[in-house]
């Protein structure tokens, strides 16, 4: 008899329970009634196999082996008219040297089947994980590749900024520069008096002040934000001031501009930086009255809710184009029509202008504008509590 039915077989007590992984001694076919019942695997071969019990190779073994005995004895018991010794040791020593060779066989069987089961199993873990593996490098492919992507969007932007800046500081010294030049030059030549050419470069060294100034300003909110020293600060008297002050400007004077202000507004008083909201109001009365060539500037103010004042500048300017209001108040962005109607203008004024009202709390933005009948800006404020 084979090796492994000679072996000696464990009593239940002795046997471990089911569950183990199959190759292992411990493993027991649940789909096979006979290790089921057991709760061991019988042979070795048992170890590798989770066929059930009706399709066991061993069982068909022992089937097929009765049916050649009986088949054998029959075939002998006809023709010879009975069955001597001979007959069943011949029969018996073929079935035994068929059995051992078919048991020899079903082992290489059961453990190839069981070695490609497992080596199937491990090919499809791998790739599994080679998949996922794949699908990781390819999300973090295009996780950089977004990256990166911003990352150039991020640099163009910086770029145009930069030649933006260069473009603008180059046009906006160019004015005042060649203003102090030629005036030195007339002094010289004695066509101004010291004095007259004096005042000239004293107004573009203003100028130019106020352009570095403003770019100062703007760069140093991208970096450290606006800084307000807040205070409880009369608006209204503000607006009145320097509504005052623009009133008897040259530009308004020339144009013949009405400049008026609501003076019988009655308001509360603002939580606000009054240095910084001064520059609010003024670059805003500054644009309205350089874009408007006749007709009025008008500064008025209501008080919206209970926290908040709304103030707002209007004016019978050039206005500005539909496809500029999404952009007005980006940094070094002017206006088409405003570009045309002055051509030296940094672009900042309505930019430093937004950033120090939302620092304080408040809101900016473009209410109305019509090409060649006006436009409207507005503010809010939180009142003083």
């Amino acid at each position: 008899m084979p090796k492994e039915k000679t072996r000696k077989i464990r009593s239940k007590a002795d046997a471990p329970k089911g569950g183990g992984e199959m190759g292992t001694p411990e493993y027991v076919n649940k789909n096979c009634w006979l290790a089921r019942s057991l709760n061991y695997s019988p042979y070795n071969r048992c170890q590798y196999c989770e066929l059930k019990y009706r399709n066991c190779l061993f069982l068909q073994y022992q089937v097929i082996s009765l049916a050649l005995i009986v088949f054998f004895v029959l075939l002998f018991f006809l023709i010879e008219g009975r069955v001597t010794g001979l007959v069943i040791v011949c029969v018996f020593t073929f079935v035994i040297v068929y059995g051992y060779v078919l048991n020899k066989s079903m082992d290489n069987i059961i453990k190839a089947n069981f070695a490609q089961r497992k080596t199937s199993l491990a090919l499809e873990e791998l790739t599994a994980k080679l998949e996922e593996r794949v699908e990781a490098q390819t999300k973090d492919i295009h996780a950089k590749a977004e990256e990166l992507a911003v990352k150039n969007e991020n640099l163009n932007k910086l770029l145009q900024v930069k030649n933006e800046f260069l473009r603008i500081v180059n046009h906006q010294l160019n004015t005042p520069v060649s203003i102090i030049k030629n005036t030195i030059f007339m002094i010289k030549s004695g066509d101004f008096s010291l004095e007259k050419g004096l005042l000239f470069i004293e107004d573009s060294v203003k100028k130019m002040e106020e352009i570095f100034n403003d770019f100062w300003k703007a760069f140093s909110f991208e970096g450290e934000g606006v800084k307000l020293d807040l205070a409880k600060t009369d608006l209204k008297e503000t607006l009145i001031k320097l509504v005052d002050e623009a009133t008897i400007s040259p530009l308004v004077k020339d144009r013949g501009l009405l400049v008026l202000v609501d003076r019988e507004c009655d308001i509360p008083p603002v939580k606000t930086d009054p240095k910084q909201i001064t520059q609010v109001i003024s670059n805003l009365l500054q644009n309205a009255i350089s874009y408007t060539k006749k007709g009025s500037v008008s500064v008025s103010c209501d008080q919206i809710s209970d926290d908040f004042i709304k103030v707002f500048v209007a004016d019978t300017g050039c206005g500005i184009d539909e496809e500029d209001k999404e952009k007005i108040f980006e940094k070094f962005v002017r206006g088409t029509r405003a570009i045309h109607e002055r051509p030296s203008g940094s672009g900042l004024g309505l930019y430093i202008a937004k950033k120090i009202v939302e620092a304080n709390g408040g809101q900016m933005k473009l209410e109305m504008s019509e090409p060649d009948k006006g436009s409207t800006f507005s503010f809010t404020l939180p009142i003083w509590k």
